[in-house]
C-alpha cells in the first residue's frame, strides 16, 4: 500500500522540488516490498490505509507549491526518520532473528537519509 501511496500521491511533486531526495526515497519504499514479504511469512497484518496523521500530512503537502511545501516537506522526512530510526534500532534487539536481521540491514539506509533529509531546506 505504502508504495502505491507514494507513487500516486506525491511522486509528482517531489519529482519537481526535489528529485534526488525523491529517487532515494522511491528506492527506500522499494524495500517495503521485502518487508511485505517478511511480513506475509510472519503472519503480519499491515493497516490497509493512512492513520489519520499521515493523511493529513498528505493534502496539507497537497494544497501547497513553493518554499511552504519544501519546509513541510522537509520537516516530515526528519520527523518520520526519526522515528523510523528508533523503530528500527528497537526492532533490531528483538528476538525475532528474521525481524531483527530485516531492522538491521535497513538501518545504515535510514541513518543515510536522515542525513540527507537534514540538509533538506528549512532543516
Amino acid at each position: 500500500m505504502r508504495t502505491s501511496l507514494w507513487s500516486t500521491t506525491l511522486s509528482e511533486l517531489l519529482r519537481t522540488y526535489h528529485p534526488g531526495f525523491a529517487q532515494v526515497q522511491a528506492e527506500l519504499h522499494q524495500t517495503a516490498a521485502a518487508l511485505q514479504t517478511l511480513r506475509d511469512l510472519k503472519g503480519i497484518d499491515a493497516p490497509q490505509k493512512l492513520d489519520t496523521e499521515h493523511h493529513n500530512m498528505v493534502r496539507k503537502l497537497e494544497a501547497q507549491d513553493g518554499e511552504a511545501f519544501d519546509l513541510e516537506y522537509s520537516r516530515h522526512m526528519n520527523m518520520d526518520h526519526d522515528k523510523a530510526i528508533d523503530l528500527f534500532e528497537a526492532t533490531s534487539k528483538s528476538s525475532d532473528t528474521d525481524l531483527a536481521g530485516f531492522a538491521k540491514k535497513t538501518l545504515p539506509t535510514l541513518k543515510e537519509h536522515k542525513q540527507m533529509a537534514s540538509k533538506l531546506p528549512g532543516q
